[in-house]
């Protein structure tokens, strides 16, 4: 006599319910260690956000250059005491403002890079 397992409803809906919860889960906990430790995917952002500022010559260009070159920024640091000083942030994950790539300005135009500040 062959037993076959019959395959309940009940199983499928807990199967469902543990990738659902695995998918909203991981990736934010994914996020948060690659940031705190640097792991491959941040490195690989901030390289390629100074990767793209070296080979397009952004140093002494204007903010709108940069912002072309590299997207809309995740925040804007200004230096309320200096008027065109201030800093472009890009964040590779933006709920994490670590490890992101930074653009410095001078006088209003990009003076410095700055990778992986926390």
């Amino acid at each position: 006599m062959i037993h076959r397992r019959q395959f309940k409803l009940k199983t499928l809906f807990v199967m469902i319910f543990v990738v659902a919860v695995g998918c909203l889960v991981v990736p934010p906990i994914y996020g948060f260690l690659d940031c705190m430790f640097h792991g491959p995917q941040v490195v690989y952002f901030n390289e390629r956000c100074e990767r793209i500022v070296k080979t397009r010559r952004l140093i002494g260009k204007s903010p709108e250059a940069v912002v072309e070159a590299l997207g809309e920024p995740t925040s804007v640091y200004e230096y309320g005491d200096r008027p065109g000083h201030f800093t472009l942030n890009y964040a590779p994950y933006p709920g994490f403002p670590f490890a992101k790539f930074q653009a410095h300005f001078s006088n209003g135009k990009l003076s410095s890079t700055e990778l992986f500040d926390a």
